[in-house]
């Protein structure tokens, strides 16, 4: 006696007993909700990175506005005490506050700014918000580089570059 499996509705001869399994076909609905909940989780992450990007954003252009708030009333040392250890690492804090002072004394009290450059960086030792934006200052404008990285719901100052042809020729 041979055993027989069915096949795409015929059947076929086969010679083995019990060996063989056969899997009813999906009809497509587990397919289906599998698609749609790695679909809807997608949307998810992408929704929340746009969230936290736009959240950082606003964060950053406070802080480049109190930034220069503070350094247009001279207030270096607030600035110093209040930005993280990877930014007054390996400087004294004479050094900074000369460096600030010298930054306001040559460009003058800071104005409006305009952002042209905005990224969020997760990595192991932090989140790292690196804004690009043109200044303009009482003595001309300059093109300022700020990283800060996220401290709570707050930005600290990580990093601060500053580039203008006016510097270069003073």
């Amino acid at each position: 006696m041979s055993n027989r499996i069915r096949s795409n509705g015929a059947d076929t001869p086969s010679s083995e007993t019990s060996d063989r399994v056969v899997v009813p076909s999906c009809n497509g609905t587990l397919q289906k909700r599998v698609l749609t909940i790695t679909v809807a989780a997608f949307l998810l992450i992408v929704w929340q990175l746009g969230a936290r990007f736009f959240h950082d954003r606003h964060l950053a252009e406070a802080a480049v506005q109190s930034f220069h708030q503070r350094l247009n009333s001279a207030q270096y040392r607030e600035i110093f005490s209040d930005a993280d250890a990877g930014f007054t690492e390996g400087k004294t804090e004479e050094d900074l506050l000369k460096f600030l002072q010298t930054i306001h004394s040559r460009f003058g009290d800071a104005g409006n700014s305009d952002f042209s450059g905005i990224s969020v960086n997760v990595r192991a030792n932090g989140t790292f918000t690196t804004v690009q934006c043109k200044t303009t200052f009482a003595q001309g404008s300059a093109l300022e580089t700020f990283t800060w990285i996220r401290a709570g719901k707050m930005l600290r100052l990580y990093g601060y570059d500053i580039r203008s042809k006016a510097s270069l020729t003073r």
